[in-house]
This record gives C-alpha cells, structure tokens and sequence, in this order.
C-alpha cells in the first residue's frame, strides 16, 4: 500500500494541479478506487471494502482537488455504491 500510495500520489498532484477543475480527476479517482478495491479481493484475500479504503485514504491526503471529488461523488455514493456495498 505504501508503495501504491507513493505512485499515485505523484500522478494525482500532477493531474489535480493541472486538471483540478475537470471531471478526469473525479473519474481518474473512482477508476483507482474500484482497481484497488480488486487488487484487495483478488491478490490478498480481504473484502474489496479494505481497498478502496485505502484508496480514499491516499487520494484525499494527496490531491488539491479532494473537495471537488468528493462532491462529484456524493450522489453516487447514495445511490448505487452504498446500496451495492449493503446488499453483498
């Protein structure tokens, strides 16, 4: 995680400092989330939840934009991430 978490961390404070306005940096997040939260599942046998845990963790310590995604993603969230998460 640590060693992830120095990678995209420098590719996020490129991309939120270049792109902090559009929607890449919000699509670029839930693509790092969900590829995390597989890596999690498939490579090291925990829930899919631990990793796009920690995936939330790096992108709102790193990125200049995290007030932005985050608002991008609060509608989602409620309406089909939190009911998927529940129902499995």
């Amino acid at each position: 995680m640590l060693g992830v978490g120095l990678v995209v961390r420098r590719i996020f404070t490129y991309v939120a400092e270049e792109h902090w306005h559009s929607r890449r940096v919000a699509v670029w997040s839930l693509a790092f989330c969900l590829l995390m939260a597989y890596c999690s599942e498939e490579w090291f046998g925990v829930a899919d939840i631990t990793g796009a845990y920690f995936a939330g963790l790096i992108l709102c310590n790193v990125t200049k934009a995290r007030k932005f995604v985050a608002k991008k993603f609060t509608i989602t969230s409620y309406m089909v991430f939190t009911p998927v998460f529940f129902a499995a």
